[in-house]
């Protein structure tokens, strides 16, 4: 779990922020196979489980580099190992290394993600000294910024981080596929508003209730069904 991890973050929440950021990553690195996951967190907390969510529905969806899984997280045990092993795809210039984490934060940004074109740093708000590790950086923010950190995280609803958690891979995924009208779009840098159209074809998932529950339970369902 990560509290004010991102170097340099900004908040890609509604609009297109975070569409325009992982196009980004994708066009510096297009081809699949050199990019790796790596999501930190534990499947012992509600809230820290957001990476080791996101990682096992990267699996799921074929992506052949992910560190962090429900099944293997990336947790306090393992996480110095990982990050090891991710700054060697680094040094070694064998592609580009995604971090992607939990964290805590204001009201207005609880849902969204904070994002970055640089390292995230594992464990700084329980005082574990690590590395940073990424090439670039995505943090979830799962809950509200508090003094009781675990409680918080304990206390996270399960239903939000799955959604969180299926919207970040659908986005991940949109942004290694084929699509000529968005990279069209991209490429001249469109504002969020100015095509209304196109604004609801690449609507980022931030919907009502009821649309958090479907996701919820689609996420769910995807991972059961890698599972079994």
């Amino acid at each position: 779990m990560s509290q004010d991890a991102i170097i340099k973050s900004t908040v890609a929440s509604k609009d297109r922020g975070l569409e325009l950021f992982l196009a980004k990553a994708a066009m510096a690195e297009p081809d699949r196979k050199r990019v790796c996951f790596l999501c930190i967190g534990s499947d012992r907390s509600t809230g820290d489980s957001f990476g080791p969510l996101v990682g096992s529905l990267l699996k799921a969806s074929g992506w052949p580099r992910v560190i962090g899984t429900l099944e293997q997280p990336c947790d306090a045990n393992a996480v110095e190992e990982a990050c090891q092993e991710a700054a060697a795809i680094r040094a070694q210039g064998q592609g580009i290394v995604i971090a992607i984490d939990a964290c805590l934060g204001k009201p207005l940004s609880v849902g969204n993600y904070l994002v970055a074109e640089g390292p995230l740093q594992p464990g700084a708000a329980t005082g574990m000294k690590l590395p940073a590790v990424g090439d670039y950086s995505i943090a979830g923010v799962v809950n509200l910024n508090s003094p009781k950190a675990y409680a918080m995280l304990q206390s996270t609803s399960l239903a939000s981080v799955l959604a969180m958690a299926g919207e970040l891979v659908t986005f991940i995924n949109n942004a290694w596929s084929v699509n000529p009208r968005r990279d069209a779009e991209l490429s001249r840098d469109a504002k969020p508003g100015r095509d209304a159209e196109l604004d609801r074809d690449v609507n980022t998932g931030f919907g009502d209730s009821s649309d958090r529950e479907k996701n919820s339970i689609a996420t769910l369902a995807a991972i059961l069904g890698h599972w079994y």
